[in-house]
């Protein structure tokens, strides 16, 4: 199986850290974010396809051709959005199921499973807060029929996650411009309204990787995860 990991954003909100190294290579407990993704994978993804755009050369320079015992493609990003850059991929996807990531935010290893267990899935989690989300709109039989992105008032308690296992059909939706780019989440959102992607509750998400204030945070949590 191959996974495409979008890694080509500029990580504003994480300077200075960024200023020199991109968000997905910052390092924490001793390893770039983009490692601890890549850990929580199974065997069975044995092609990394990622899209790169800022300070993109350090990505080829940490993993090469290959690392881990993994193929790596790299894709080159857009200034954009997003949405290109996955689209740019498509040639490099082989089989009719792929694994989709942002590289910032990290699921565990059983998340990720629990998703690949689908058909298609989104991995999800519960909000109670008032923070700004993805939100998943769930059709009766409880699939995702589309995603509203940060409305004024949710549509269910599940906010979307960066990780999904989707059909290669997703490469036929258009992307649409909003707020001056194309956004993979609105391609998302136009694909969940055709096809039957379910949620996957997250148990061991680690997200929010924002600020340079988060990090500390994401620290324990990996402590716990690793149980070091």
């Amino acid at each position: 199986m191959d996974a495409v990991i979008l890694a080509s954003g500029e990580g504003r909100r994480m300077r200075p850290l960024t200023e020199t190294t991109p968000k997905p290579l910052i390092s924490v407990l001793g390893a770039p974010i983009l490692d601890h993704l890549l850990r929580a994978l199974p065997t069975s993804v044995e092609r990394i396809v990622i899209t790169v755009d800022y300070l993109a050369a350090q990505f080829e320079e940490r993993y090469g051709a290959s690392s881990g015992g993994r193929e790596f493609v790299y894709i080159d990003g857009s200034v954009q959005g997003n949405a290109k850059g996955f689209l740019a991929a498509e040639s490099h996807v082989r089989g009719e199921r792929l694994l989709v990531a942002y590289a910032d935010d990290l699921p565990s290893s059983s998340d990720v499973s629990r998703c690949l267990a689908q058909e298609e899935s989104i991995l999800c989690f519960n909000v109670d807060d008032s923070r700004p989300h993805g939100m998943a709109v769930l059709r009766p039989d409880g699939t995702i029929g589309g995603i509203m992105e940060k409305p004024d008032h949710y549509p269910s308690n599940l906010a979307v996650n960066g990780l999904m296992v989707l059909k290669r059909e997703i490469f036929s939706v258009a992307p649409e411009m909003t707020a001056g780019e194309y956004h993979f989440s609105a391609m998302l959102n136009r694909y969940t309204q055709g096809a039957a992607v379910r949620p996957v509750i997250a148990e061991g998400l680690i997200w929010g990787i924002s600020t340079p204030a988060d990090l500390p945070r994401v620290e324990a949590a990996l402590k716990k995860r690793y149980a070091v």
